[in-house]
């Protein structure tokens, strides 16, 4: 008796407990078959849901590939201490847009401060505005878009 299981209870699933038992007595096959049934029916949708959302998110991302989808010019802005804002500007998808700001000083490879992708109606010039200034932290980008909150970006340290 050193096998809980060889004890044969009920629950322990030993020799003389019948398949397809539970707590009231045996389960009807046909019960447990709907079962079955309903838990394939729910699930289903769950996870075509979660299909769909990866496909839709790796979708997104391929078409942001820098290599199949470049940004564009679209201004400039020089700051007090030499140092120049760029706004640069991708449309890789019909309805999305995406903006970043990269700064360059004289001498110095250019680094990007941020970026935004956002619905295109976003940034139609009438809802859309940013700015760029000298702050304690260095230089400072600041983005307006009505609807969404507003985004702040500052120059990173350099990593050692």
């Amino acid at each position: 008796m050193s096998d809980p299981g060889a004890r044969g209870g009920r629950w322990q699933g030993g020799p003389d407990s019948p398949q397809g038992t539970g707590p009231d007595g045996p389960v009807d096959p046909r019960k447990k078959k709907i079962l079955r049934w309903v838990a394939i029916a729910v699930s289903a949708p769950l996870i075509t849901l979660i299909v769909l959302i990866m496909y839709f998110v790796i979708q997104t991302e391929l078409a942001h590939d820098d290599a199949v989808c470049p940004f564009d010019h679209v201004s400039s802005r020089a700051l007090d201490d030499g140092t120049v804002i760029h706004e640069e500007m991708r449309r890789c998808l019909e309805d999305v847009e995406e903006h970043r700001w990269l700064m360059s000083r004289a001498g110095a490879e250019a680094r990007e401060l941020g970026r935004r992708r956002l619905p295109t109606f976003r940034f139609e010039e009438r809802v859309y505005h940013w700015s760029a200034d000298i702050g304690e932290r260095g230089p400072h980008v600041h983005v307006e878009n009505d609807g969404v909150e507003d985004a702040d970006y500052y120059e990173q340290p350099p990593v050692r």
